[in-house]
């Protein structure tokens, strides 16, 4: 899942592209001028589709108020008021760059991640409860990486690439993760390696529901 910072970066980005986006030009040759316009409103139909992807990154319910009217500027594709379109939403951009700042978008973001891992959980146990022990396994481990990555991005632990098994002792340290806790997250891990290289002989339906119930412990973490 991209960080704050990555959604940070992207955003300066295409504020950037906006403010560096060439004034309309008066031409004396009819053939110029829409060679130039036909380039100018390609442009600008990749931003605005970076632009709402991006909102649709940060925001991933559909009916959220920034989310929506970007949504609803673009959707019709870019037209001939183009130059409107891209400035209307570049506002709502560095609106919504206001309340990142604030604080406000990575309290739902959080919350949206742990809904959906949550139904990964639930999915997992699922197929458990199927006999469908590898393939749970499998979703487990995802589920029970991505949250601990999601729990080291809260406390800033460098690198954001850490191996999993020095980011379960970083964690510690941290005081992120109790001792037990962290002998627990050592046995997740090996759950998550040896599914994620079909090694399905070194775990079983034990260890799949313990890294599962591991796992929706470590997402109230980060429940707001």
């Amino acid at each position: 899942m991209p960080t704050e910072e990555q959604w940070r970066a992207r955003l300066n980005d295409l504020l950037a592209e906006l403010r560096t986006f060439p004034d309309e030009r008066i031409f004396d040759d009819q053939t110029e001028f829409q060679k130039f316009d036909r380039q100018q409103l390609a442009f600008a139909s990749g931003w605005l589709s970076s632009a709402a992807a991006l909102a649709a990154a940060i925001l991933p319910l559909d009916d959220a108020p920034h989310r929506a009217q970007i949504t609803n500027i673009v959707g019709r594709g870019a037209n001939a008021v183009y130059r409107e379109q891209m400035m209307r939403v570049g506002s709502i951009l560095q609106a919504l760059e206001r309340d990142i700042d604030a604080g406000l978008f990575r309290s739902v973001a959080e919350e949206t991640a742990t809904l959906v891992f949550s139904d990964w959980l639930d999915h997992a146990a699922e197929l458990l409860a199927q006999g469908h022990k590898d393939i749970a396994g499998v979703v487990a481990g995802v589920a029970f990486e991505d949250t601990l990555r999601r729990i080291r991005a809260v406390h800033a632990i460098e690198p954001p690439n850490i191996k999993l098994n020095p980011l379960i002792v970083e964690l510690g340290k941290a005081g992120a993760l109790t001792a037990l806790e962290q002998k627990d997250a050592i046995a997740g891990a090996g759950l998550r390696t040896s599914a994620a290289h079909a090694r399905w002989d070194e775990f079983d339906g034990h260890q799949v529901q313990s890294a599962i119930e591991l796992t929706r412990r470590f997402l109230r973490k980060l429940s707001p």
